[in-house]
């Protein structure tokens, strides 16, 4: 499996980027670009089905990844908090 830029064509790597991954299935295909971005300073998009489609005569899945900013970090913070708030009020 692998996963590469899709776009920018160039594989120049901006502040948001598709990329695809030719894992066996959806669900390898989000880990497997998950690892990337995590690897390379990006965020995956939080899509549960990504899109496919046939290059080569082989499935691919793509997926946006983005930068986040100090924003997108703080946001993140206040759905883990609410989160585990909702989940202590649970039991």
């Amino acid at each position: 499996m692998s996963v590469s830029v899709f776009q920018p064509l160039d594989g120049a790597l901006a502040e948001v980027v598709r990329v695809s991954s030719d894992a066996a299935n959806n669900y390898e295909a989000i880990a497997e670009i998950d690892e990337w971005a995590s690897e390379n300073g990006y965020t995956r998009s939080n899509e549960q089905w990504l899109v496919h489609h046939r290059r080569d005569g082989r499935t691919v899945f793509l997926s946006t990844c983005y930068r986040e900013t100090a924003d997108d970090a703080g946001a993140i913070e206040d759905r883990i908090a609410s989160r585990n708030k909702a989940r202590a009020v649970l039991g």
